[in-house]
């Protein structure tokens, strides 16, 4: 660190001496050596980390015209540089959690330039009669609070202030009758274990509840837990500790014959823990509060829930804003909304809502922002509609699928960073979607949409409208209800293969901007598709267009090269011939197939057409009556066989064969069943 930004001093400074204080603030600002007070809730000491700290002085005063405050350089108040910081006492204390209380004067500390931090270090002297039951928060500027690690020296909480906010020490607020700290975990497996924590406010251990034991009164004072709550296998029809309001562990609870869990003044979670919250293989579970709970470090798992309750589970998870692991709701049968989430912004893993046979709506989920690993949602026999409007991004794939009455599904704020991998979009079996609004995607690996919209009453909407690149494969298969392919416009490149096949109602198909579908495009067994444009430009593997009867225009843009192209089953119910723009296609490095393809009169489209590699088959093509179109065609490596066109002249056929015999053809012909006669 540079040495001009560095307080050498620990400055110990009584927060009556001003108004504003900071670790130095000018010459103006010099004042008097102060000690803490030790006592009480209104002590306040603030300096600067440093090596130098017995030799401690204060200054404190109100900076003047400044735009910020000054540190101490030094070991006299002479040549000041800039902190950057300023420390104020605070006439009020801020709103806190319920059943806490503060236990100490608050100050905030306010740094002027977020990229020019340097610890402050803090002394808050605590109420005496409070400490025992007290710990630190930071209050930040979204009125958020952070809890703090500290040591204590003498009665003085130490903290090293780094970020903006609120600083004071709080407490729980005890009943009557609670003063004591139980050093040590307890397992207890009868009532009379649970009898040894009367009028234990803080349990320096673990808590775990199991066996015979049917009456939790004791514990009326617990506030506060070091380790880790485990509940399994009691005779407890409730669970309800009113007083707690940490845990520095995790809290697992496994119970067949839990009905209600009342956790609600739980505020703090996992200090020095993953911090999980674990709720399983509770049958009749009808009630489960943890309304007052922030975050998590760790994950939070709701699975196995309410499969024999008679009631539908009421879930207040409401405060929660922040899960730093993975989110799972599994198998909870009862719960019909996620209400009890309403808050929720970040899930730090993976959020996994799957198997839960009443959940109608997840929409109270529209303010979550992130999800740093997967989505899925799946097997959810009644959901209805999935709101996550909100949601930004997602650092791995997006699953909903095997949702059967799932008609909408919105996304529309999600977006991609360029070069991510495993962010595949998968939307499979849901035959009642009708909306799905995904429009502010950039890119993704693969993208699936499959057995869609089977039973659905309307078409589906589907915006992509943002969607420039996917690194895997578009498939589109069995999209039922789909009519037109018009909402993913910005598409330029499919890295793997593109898949648009049996979907009964598709007319149209606007893929123009698409320019490399570099493994195959293949565009099969669509009854009632009529045009499709595509924008390839770059060599792809494989074109295949099968079993399109009904396929009048067909437009593959400025494509110069493939491995092979197929046509055929194509046109039998068109009304007008078909349309067919190759581009500059020049060479095949594979099989050329023309066969079935009942709207085909004339060979226009392969006029650039040079070079064959393999096989060439023209055969079945009523309405074909020239084949003009292959003039430059001077190579063909494999077998040719023209046959069955009956508006073709067969002289036109052996001229092509034995044009291409003259440029060294050696494969074996097959010409007949076509028009007999001589050409004109």
């Amino acid at each position: 660190m540079v040495p001009g930004l560095r307080c050498v001093l620990l400055v110990l400074l009584a927060l009556a001496l001003g108004p504003v204080v900071a670790c130095g603030c000018g010459e103006s600002g010099r004042g008097s050596n102060s000690d803490a007070d030790s006592g009480g809730s209104g002590g306040t000491g603030v300096g600067a980390a440093g090596a130098d700290g017995a030799r401690a002085m204060a200054c404190a005063g109100v900076c003047q015209d400044r735009d910020c405050c000054f540190a101490h350089d030094g070991l006299t108040c002479d040549n000041w540089s800039q902190t950057n910081v300023t420390v104020e006492p605070l006439n009020e204390t801020p709103e806190l959690p319920d059943g806490v209380i503060a236990a100490s004067d608050p100050v905030r500390v306010t740094f002027c330039d977020a990229d020019a931090v340097f610890p402050v270090m803090l002394r808050l002297a605590v109420d005496q009669r409070k400490i025992g039951a007290a710990f630190l928060l930071r209050i930040d500027e979204d009125a958020e609070e952070i809890p703090l690690e500290v040591s204590v020296e003498d009665g003085t909480f130490v903290v090293q202030a780094e970020e903006n906010g609120v600083y004071l020490a709080v407490a729980f607020e005890l009943p009557d009758g609670c003063e004591r700290t139980f050093e040590g975990s307890i397992d207890a497996t009868a009532n009379d274990d649970v009898q040894r924590l009367e009028g234990v406010t803080r349990l320096q251990g673990d808590l775990s509840l199991g066996g015979t034991v049917s009456n939790i009164e004791a514990l009326r004072c617990l506030t506060w837990i070091t380790g880790n709550l485990t509940v399994s296998a009691t005779e407890l029809k409730e669970l309800e500790l009113a007083a707690l309001v940490r845990v520095d562990g995790h809290v697992t609870v496994t119970d067949d014959n839990l009905e209600k869990i009342g956790l609600r003044r739980i505020r703090f979670l996992g200090s020095h823990s993953d911090g999980s919250l674990a709720f399983d293989e509770l049958p009749e579970l009808v009630q489960l509060d943890l309304g007052n709970v922030l975050e998590t470090p760790g994950q939070v798992r709701l699975t196995n829930l309410g499969a024999t309750a008679e009631e539908s589970l009421e879930l207040d998870l409401g405060s929660l804003k922040r899960v730093g692991d993975g989110l799972y709701i599994d198998s909870a049968t009862n719960l019909k909304t996620l209400r009890g989430l309403r808050s929720l912004e970040r899930v730090g893993g993976e959020l996994v809502v799957a198997g839960n046979t009443d959940l109608e709506t997840i929409d109270a989920l529209s303010s979550l922002l992130s999800i740093d690993g997967r989505l899925s949602l799946t097997d959810n026999p009644v959901l209805t509609s999935a709101d996550l409007g909100a949601l930004e991004s997602v650092f791995g794939s997006v699953s909903l699928a095997d949702n059967p009455m799932l008609a909408s599904a919105d996304l529309g704020a999600l977006k991609w960073t360029t070069g991510f991998t495993n962010n595949s979009l998968v939307f499979d079996n849901l035959p009642e979607l009708v909306l799905l609004e995904l429009g502010s995607v950039l890119e993704a690996d693969t993208l699936q949409l499959t057995n869609v919209g089977a039973s659905a009453k309307a078409s589906l909407q589907l915006n992509l409208n943002s969607l420039e690149r996917l690194s895997g494969a578009l498939i589109i298969q069995s999209a039922t209800n789909l009519e037109k392919l018009d909402g993913v416009q910005s598409l330029y490149e499919v890295g793997d293969e593109l898949r648009i096949t049996e979907n009964a109602a598709l007319e149209t198909i606007e893929l123009s901007s698409l320019h490399s579908p570099r493994l195959g495009l293949w565009l099969t067994d669509n009854p009632v598709l009529s045009s499709a444009h595509f924008g390839v430009t770059y060599a792809v593997v494989s074109l295949v267009f099968d079993n399109l009867p009904t396929l009048v225009q067909l437009d593959l843009g400025n494509m110069e090269s493939a491995s092979a192209v197929q046509l055929t089953n194509i046109g039998a119910g068109a009304d007008a011939s078909l349309e067919l723009d190759l581009g500059s296609l020049i060479a095949i490095s594979g099989d050329l197939n023309l066969t079935g393809v009942a709207n085909l009169v004339d060979m226009g489209a392969f006029e650039a057409l040079e070079d064959v590699r393999g096989s060439l088959t023209v055969g079945d093509n009523p309405q074909l009556a020239s084949l003009s179109g292959f003039g430059k065609l001077v190579v063909v490596e494999g077998d040719l066989a023209i046959t069955s066109n009956s508006a073709l002249p067969t002289c036109e056929a052996f001229e092509l064969r034995n044009r291409l015999q003259d440029e060294g053809f050696d494969g074996t012909a097959t010409i007949s069943g076509n028009l007999p006669g001589d050409c004109d």
